[in-house]
C-alpha cells in the first residue's frame, strides 16, 4: 500500500481528506496523487443562459487554481512526493480512470455539497470500486494507524478483501480488536480471522456478539468509542441492495455517523 489517491476539491470536506491522505502516505512511506476533477454541470436554460453560464465557468477555473496554489504549497511544507492530475466531468468516472494503479483512495464520508457533484459519491465509490477505499469524516483532522484499530468481521468475501488490504496499516496499529455480531444464528470464525493476522505477526483481541438485538452498526460505533479506535476496517455492502435495506445498511450507517476514518472494501 504504497500509492495513495485523494480528491481536492476547495470543499468543506478537503481539509480532512488532505490531512488524512497526508497522514496516510507519510506513515506508508508512499506517494500521494491529487486528483482535481472539473464537474463543471451543464446548464441547459433560456435566452442568456450561455452568459452566466460563462461567468460561472470563469470563477470555477479560478477557484480550482487558486486551490491548486494552496494545495501544492502545502506539498511544499509537508515534504511529500505528490503527482497532480487533471480530469473533466463525472467524479466517480474520473477517480477510476485515475486508479489504475493505485492502492488506497482517500474521500470522505458524507457527500460533497457543491453544484454538479455527485451527491452519492462515497456510497457509490464503495459499491463499485475495487480499491480500497479510507473515508474521513469532515471532522477528522488527522488519521493515526499507531492507534487502536477495529476489525468488523463477519466472514464475508468483503471483510477478508478489507482486512488483506488493511494489513500494512493494522501492522502500525497500537491494537486490533475482532468484533463479529452474528446474525441469525450464523457464527462467523472470528478465530481464524486472528489467526490470519497472526501468521502476519498482527496480535489481535476477538470480541463475539451473539444473537444481536440491536443493528449492528450500533455495536460498532459502540465498539469504536470504547476503544478510542483511530481506525475502522469493514466489508462494503457485502450484502444484496435489499438485504441490507432490511437488515441493517451497516456501511451507509457507518458512512454518516462514525467520527473515525473507515477502511472499506468490498466484494469483486
Amino acid at each position: 500500500m504504497k500509492n495513495v489517491l485523494v480528491t481536492v476539491h476547495d470543499d468543506q470536506g478537503q481539509e480532512s481528506r488532505l490531512q488524512c491522505a497526508f497522514d496516510a502516505v507519510r506513515a506508508l512511506d508512499g506517494h500521494l496523487y491529487c486528483l482535481d476533477v472539473f464537474d463543471f454541470p451543464i446548464v441547459v436554460a433560456e435566452e442568456y443562459s450561455g452568459f452566466s453560464s460563462g461567468i460561472m465557468f470563469v470563477e470555477e477555473t479560478e477557484q480550482r487554481s487558486a486551490n491548486r496554489q494552496k494545495v501544492v504549497k502545502r506539498l511544499a511544507i509537508e515534504g511529500l512526493p505528490f503527482d497532480w492530475i487533471e480530469d473533466n466531468g463525472d467524479f466517480a468516472a474520473s477517480i477510476e480512470r485515475s486508479s489504475g494503479l493505485i492502492d488506497l483512495i482517500v474521500v470522505n464520508t458524507t457527500p460533497f455539497e457543491r453544484a454538479g457533484s455527485d451527491l452519492h459519491l462515497p456510497a457509490r465509490l464503495a459499491r463499485e470500486q475495487d480499491i480500497p477505499l479510507l473515508a474521513v469524516p469532515a471532522s477528522a483532522m488527522s488519521f493515526d494507524p499507531r492507534g487502536p484499530a477495529l476489525v468488523a468481521w463477519d466472514g464475508s468475501r468483503s471483510a477478508n478483501q478489507a482486512l488483506q488490504a488493511a494489513l500494512p496499516l493494522l501492522r502500525m496499529a497500537a491494537t486490533v480488536t475482532l468484533l463479529s455480531v452474528t446474525e441469525h444464528g450464523a457464527l462467523a470464525d472470528a478465530t481464524a480471522a486472528a489467526k490470519y493476522l497472526s501468521r502476519h505477526d498482527i496480535a489481535a483481541d476477538v470480541r463475539i456478539i451473539e444473537s444481536p438485538t440491536l443493528p449492528v452498526s450500533t455495536y460498532l460505533l459502540d465498539e469504536i468509542e470504547m476503544l478510542g479506535a483511530s481506525l475502522c476496517v469493514m466489508g462494503a455492502y457485502d450484502h444484496a441492495p435489499l438485504r441490507e435495506r432490511l437488515f441493517g445498511g451497516t456501511t451507509e450507517r457507518l458512512l454518516k455517523h462514525s467520527q473515525v476514518p473507515l477502511l472499506l472494501a468490498h466484494e469483486d
